[in-house]
């Protein structure tokens, strides 16, 4: 007769007096979803092997296109700076001084845009959430694509508001894990 453990007998006996509620990932879907108008729509196409390429291959896209064009902003600032210098020449120190007041410009316009992205996810959800945040890349970067003045330059991060990749991809990832992973 195998030994069993006191806890091991009244699990046997929870099981046999009253039925285990079992949930479906379906069910669990609808229980996750939260607010938002598409969150169903998410819930029903998060099954899908496709949907969820499509939202890795547009994280590797948010990624790619931001990091990529960070080692350029400090040469882009000084090739600026000294074409709008009379001399042509602006010290090291001024142009370092432009560069950290435009990532400060950047940060504060990202924390504000943070701020309220929070409120267009819960109202709106995720789809529009990602087409709000790519719409103000492709803005931010053609902005910079043809900056020639160190005003346009600043007027280039003001989509930043809107760029929220991070937050809407780490809560698809989070409902991801709750629908699969999550045991009830």
């Amino acid at each position: 007769m195998p030994v069993t453990t006191r806890s091991a007998k009244k699990r046997a006996q929870d099981n046999t007096s009253t039925p285990k509620a079992t949930h479906t990932v379906a069910q669990r879907q609808h229980t996750i979803a939260g607010a938002g108008a598409d969150d169903a729509s998410f819930s029903n196409a998060a099954t899908s092997p496709a949907a969820l390429f499509i939202v890795y291959g547009l994280v590797v896209l948010y990624a790619l296109c931001y990091q990529l064009q960070k080692p350029i902003e400090p040469f882009l600032v000084d090739k600026l700076l000294n074409a709008t210098s009379t001399d042509g020449s602006v010290s090291m120190q001024d142009s370092a001084k432009t560069y950290a007041n435009l990532k400060s410009v950047f940060s504060f316009i990202q924390m504000i845009g943070s701020l309220i992205f929070g409120g267009v996810l819960d109202k709106w959800g995720v789809r529009v959430g990602l087409i709000i945040n790519f719409t103000a890349c492709a803005t931010f970067y053609y902005i910079l694509s043809i900056t020639d003045t160190i005003a346009l330059l600043y007027l280039s991060r003001i989509p930043g508001v809107a760029m929220a990749g991070e937050y809407i991809f780490s809560l698809i990832n989070t409902r991801i894990i709750l629908v699969y992973y999550v045991v009830e």
